[in-house]
């Protein structure tokens, strides 16, 4: 039996169900799309083999407790099992509340990815997942990530990313990332949080942005306290949830058509024309940008950011390519 739905197919459920407790093995493929005009289920970008235990007797914490683990699948484009230095990549466990809510936590093995040039590694990957209608809380945390290329290299420690979402579809609610340390070629940082947070005002969206950097040494400078604060208003939350809907059609569907195209196009022309507003906050000082209605091209908001002089000053860039300009 496969099912399929947006990017996720399941494959070969097998599934044994006991009074007190039930187990069973899935295949869970992950790839572009799926439905009408996918490819066929070995063009998978990855692949996992998914293997479960849940426990029916109910408790004071919810109606079921289950433990998983996830094992490197086959047939995929990215081969897991020489990304993972164990056997079982993820195991969790967690439980389904008398609300038909999903938690789960998880712990990862770690990771190495390497190319001729390019090597990842990434270790002391763990976090937690709950899920419930349109409610999503991830939260994950790593120990160590590096990155070598044959131009550059990174390396940071402790990271922890949050995210909680009212509504996943338009990803009304916060994020949060947090880095202690960083350190490249040019210079290192410490203390980086970058936290977003995005509020329903009902007909319109809004979205605030927080950067702060605790200290920075680079290029023999040393400079500390950096903070930048930036906030957008008044985004149309109908054109929102309209371009989401398409884009969801076009993850199942396949291939678009024309009538999708043109529903992408109408979508995202709205939702840049409807006109919003945003604010720099800079050495204590807020200032507001408005961008009228149906004048949001990048020359407008260009325009709107240089003529509230608040001490950022914005241009527009020919970088070339198919679409070359970038403020």
């Amino acid at each position: 039996h496969t099912q399929c739905k947006g990017l996720f197919t399941v494959r070969n459920l097998v599934h044994d169900r006991g009074v007190f407790s039930s187990w069973g093995t899935a295949d869970l493929d992950i790839k572009p799309s799926c439905g009408k005009g996918a490819q066929p289920p070995d063009a998978a970008l990855l692949s996992f083999k998914i293997e479960y235990e849940v426990n029916h007797l109910p408790s004071f914490e919810g109606m079921n407790r289950f433990h998983w683990t996830g094992k490197p699948g086959h047939d995929a484009v990215i081969d897991l099992s020489q990304l993972a230095s164990s056997g079982a990549i993820m195991e969790g466990q967690g439980k389904i509340t008398y609300g038909l809510q999903t938690d789960s936590t998880f712990t990862m093995g770690d990771l190495e990815i390497a190319s001729d040039s390019d090597r990842l590694n990434v270790r002391g990957i763990q976090g937690a997942v709950t899920a419930g209608g349109e409610h999503l809380r991830v939260e994950i945390q790593s120990q160590r990530l590096v990155a070598l290329s044959s131009e550059t290299s990174l390396e940071a420690e402790t990271l922890q990313l949050k995210a909680d979402l009212l509504d996943w579809r338009t990803a009304n609610g916060s994020t949060e990332l947090q880095v202690e340390t960083i350190a490249m070629p040019m210079g290192a940082l410490k203390g980086l949080k970058l936290v977003s947070q995005s509020s329903d005002n009902g007909t319109t969206l809004s979205s605030a942005t927080q950067i702060g950097v605790r200290e920075v040494n680079a290029q023999g400078q040393h400079v500390e306290g950096l903070e930048l604060d930036l906030a957008l208003e008044g985004l149309n939350k109908k054109d929102i949830e309209r371009l989401t809907q398409v884009m969801e059609s076009l993850s199942q569907d396949g291939s678009p058509d024309q009538q999708t195209i043109r529903q992408t196009c109408e979508a995202t022309t709205d939702l840049i024309q409807t006109g919003f507003a945003f604010k720099i906050t800079m050495g204590g000082k807020t200032t507001q940008v408005n961008v009228p209605d149906r004048y949001c091209a990048p020359q407008d908001v260009v325009t709107a950011i240089n003529a509230a002089n608040t001490g950022v000053k914005a241009q527009l860039v020919n970088a070339g390519g198919a679409n070359p300009w970038h403020i």
